[in-house]
């Protein structure tokens, strides 16, 4: 009878013991699950961050018109061609590889000169080069408001870079905060880059403003 009490009492040490090493395992299980998700959340938002880049690499090289009448379709890249040459008067026509009219989502509404329900879609226009795409846009719509076509149905036209949607709403972002600080009397303004930010100038000093800010 004391045989049967001692081996009772050292199974149930052992049961213990199994008990307690599946706790620990549990833990370190838990433990291994945590990192697998950070690592996973980690890499989608490394691939995420390039799929991005990718994307507007991809439209380097791209400038979108808006508020060219649509009636010009027929002699697009003509018309493209000339507006392009008044701000930029180097280019040269094979520089201008294709135009097309672009189809704007219809219940978009913004003050960027973006698609909404009076205006024409957008064109894409592609050049030869990014070099040529950030010289012509160096000041082009400043041109087109000081120096207006001849054209009095173009007088409306401006020009944009070509970026991916995540960029151009974060740039929607800021420009609350850029007509909040015009209105403040200081110079700030959105630039034509592959992040969204908002740069103004206080005294003689060139600030930065980012959409999470």
């Amino acid at each position: 009878m004391h045989k049967i009490y001692i081996l009772i009492n050292v199974i149930g040490q052992d049961q213990d013991h199994i008990f307690g090493d599946l706790d620990v395992i549990k833990a370190e299980v838990q433990g291994v699950q945590n990192k697998l998700s950070n690592l996973n959340q980690s890499n989608v938002k490394s691939l995420q961050s390039r799929i991005e880049f990718l994307e507007n690499q991809a439209r380097n090289k791209n400038i979108k018109l808006f508020n060219l009448p649509s009636h010009y379709d027929q002699h697009l890249s003509d018309k493209v061609f000339e507006i392009l040459v008044h701000v930029y008067p180097t280019l040269v026509r094979n520089e201008v590889i294709q135009c097309r009219r672009l189809q704007a989502n219809r219940n978009q509404h913004g003050s960027d000169g973006g698609p909404s329900a009076n205006r024409p879609d957008p064109v894409l226009v592609c050049l030869s080069s990014d070099v040529i795409v950030t010289q012509i846009l160096r000041g082009a719509n400043k041109q087109l408001r000081t120096r207006p076509l001849v054209d009095h149905d173009c007088k409306g036209v401006r020009m944009t870079d070509d970026v991916s949607p995540y960029i151009h709403e974060q740039r929607k972002k800021l420009m609350p905060k850029m007509q909040q600080l015009r209105n403040d009397g200081l110079l700030a303004l959105i630039p034509f880059s592959k992040t969204a930010k908002l740069i103004y100038r206080q005294g003689n000093v060139w600030k930065t403003i980012w959409p999470d800010n």
